[in-house]
């Protein structure tokens, strides 16, 4: 471990923050004391990796649950809130750096007892920290075992300037005028306009998301947040605590006073996150999601800070279902520190043999 680099392990994020207001070298607004503190783990206790220089200054952070995969099979999950969470990788700030991660997994390897296995999901497959996990793995400190592989849709504000650019490239004429009739059928109301809740806003404006929600085939399913209380009790608690200091949004497109669709947002560094989205199920057929989607595209484009905006996709959306065309390769995979395990091995093979399980059902209902 680097000298410089000093790694502890935290129940509790709080007053450990990097200064946010700078660009991260990688984003994760669910590793932000905002999102971890209070959060419903499913039962697993916190396990919060946190490097240091060596002045005490907070460099990066990596939060965990960790669970009993099977008996005596003890893991460390990422992201610790699975449901709720889009990205499983560490947050570094502006001064930190690769080192970061080797200094944290070197620190869990000295560590004993405890678990030997990461279960990483969501987890971007390139970029400094994957890098820097196949750099450990070159030279045999950790094995990467790949559970799944796919691309994420992206929205990055350097494929053009502005947001008329980026939509005309997106849509072709022909969606972009059926849009437009769909746009005036959902007008009848008043002008459609695009309302930015933040601060005290989101409470209100979150009570409307779980309608919308709730109306819709999640709540026929028995699936919506609502019907969950605990969980959307931490979502309520992280827009909150975020949207107070101005990391988060709930953006809502009304015509007149008639909420029509909404979408949830964070903020981390220059990089936004589209957490979740609801709208109106009855005027389905007018496309108010796409809609809503065209004008955060356009909100985006003026807020200063914006660079990048993760879709928060999982394998189970088609790309190019979606808007935003740049694609990010992700993964879900296990590390383990001690390469060859039996414990290693049966993690590996039983989480392979859950995905192609899945992939087929997927492939039998999509038929």
């Amino acid at each position: 471990m680097p000298e410089e680099l000093i790694v502890s392990v935290a129940s509790d994020a709080r007053g450990f923050e990097p200064p946010f207001d700078e660009d991260c070298i990688t984003a994760n607004p669910h590793a932000l004391a905002a999102a971890l503190t209070d959060a419903d783990t499913a039962g697993g206790p916190l396990v919060i990796l946190r490097c240091t220089d060596g002045a005490g200054a907070p460099l990066a952070l990596w939060p965990f649950v960790r669970r009993t995969f099977a008996p005596g099979v003890a893991i460390l999950n990422a992201p610790p809130v699975p449901r709720y969470n889009l990205c499983g990788g560490p947050l570094i700030g502006a001064n930190g750096s690769a080192a970061c991660i080797s200094a944290m997994l070197a620190h869990l390897k000295a560590s004993s007892p405890g678990p030997r296995l990461l279960l990483i999901n969501d987890l971007p497959a390139d970029g400094l920290v994957w890098r820097a996990l196949e750099d450990m793995a070159s030279d045999g400190r950790i094995r990467i075992s790949v559970i799944s592989r796919w691309e994420r849709p992206m929205f990055e504000r350097s494929a053009f300037p502005d947001a008329p650019s980026y939509l005309a490239a997106a849509l072709s004429a022909a969606s972009r005028k059926r849009l437009r009739n769909k746009r005036r059928s959902l007008e009848a109301g008043g002008a459609l306009r695009l309302i930015a809740h933040s601060g005290e806003s989101v409470a209100a404006a979150f009570d409307t998301f779980l309608r919308l929600e709730a109306s819709g085939w999640k709540g026929r399913a028995g699936s919506a947040l609502g019907e969950r209380p605990e969980e959307a009790r931490y979502v309520r608690q992280v827009l909150g605590a975020m949207a107070a200091a101005n990391r988060a949004w709930i953006l809502e497109m009304r015509s007149g006073e008639k909420a029509l669709a909404t979408g949830l947002f964070l903020r981390c560094g220059s990089e936004a996150s589209f957490w979740k989205t609801a709208y109106e199920e009855a005027d389905g057929r007018y496309s108010p999601g796409v809609i809503l989607n065209m004008m955060v595209t356009e909100w985006l484009y003026e807020q200063p800070w914006f660079v990048r905006m993760d879709t928060g996709c999982d394998d189970s959306v088609e790309p190019g279902s979606l808007l935003w065309k740049e694609r990010q390769t992700m993964v879900n995979a296990v590390i383990s520190l001690d390469p060859g395990s039996l414990p290693e091995r049966l993690v590996v093979g039983a989480l392979r043999l859950r995905h192609h399980a899945r992939a087929l059902k997927n492939r039998y209902l999509n038929r």
